[in-house]
């Protein structure tokens, strides 16, 4: 069969937890392509999945573990070898538990926050939508809690604000293949820790 060269890409449209969405660039002799992925590098032990002609795909992978995912162009004369593949782990959720532990007098106050879901990977990201909100350490600690150290200035204590997570995906080599886009992080909405009365400064 004639060479069907393959780019794969992740993309991040609107996905449910658990979900990654996948594209990729056309190979012009295809007639279809083969969505391959499973849980180690290079072993794809579910069925492939045919897309046809369509060069997008959202799949739906474990959860709590890494996946690997890898394409296939096909024509009449055959298939063409596997993209590059990549590896990540699907969307995450947010149980909406939050601990908090902060040092009380502190200004602005400091606090590390509890946070418990699902799809914690290693080199999760965590944000919120309040510039008086400062992001310091993440540790996450298994796929479904993590930490992550934060200061508040005074305009943000007791406040509601949206807690962000996502994570990225790689190629073989390291590299990123995507992250999880703004528009489809998973957020919930928290109430801020705030200084109780006479605790803080004037």
């Amino acid at each position: 069969m004639k060479r069907l060269p393959v780019l794969l890409l992740l993309l991040a449209p609107i996905v449910a937890a658990g979900e990654v969405h996948i594209s990729w660039g056309p190979s012009t002799a295809a007639t279809g392509y083969r969505v391959f992925h499973g849980t180690a590098t290079g072993v794809y032990g579910s069925p492939p999945i045919d897309v046809g002609m369509v060069q997008e795909h959202t799949l739906v992978l474990p959860d709590d573990q890494a996946s690997f995912v890898a394409v296939k162009a096909y024509n009449a004369a055959g298939e063409s070898g596997f993209t590059p593949e990549i590896t990540g782990w699907p969307r995450a959720t947010l149980a909406g538990s939050i601990g908090e532990d902060c040092v009380q007098g502190s200004v602005p106050l400091a606090c590390v926050l509890s946070i418990t879901g699902s799809n914690f990977a290693p080199g999760t990201q965590v944000t919120f939508d309040n510039p008086n909100v400062v992001v310091g350490a993440v540790t996450v600690f298994s796929a479904t809690s993590l930490t992550v150290a934060v200061t508040i200035a005074a305009p943000a204590q007791g406040a509601t604000v949206n807690l962000g997570v996502q994570h990225g995906w790689l190629n073989a080599d390291g590299t990123p293949a995507g992250t999880v886009a703004t528009s489809t992080m998973v957020t919930t909405p928290i109430v801020l820790p705030s200084i109780p009365p006479g605790l803080g400064a004037d």
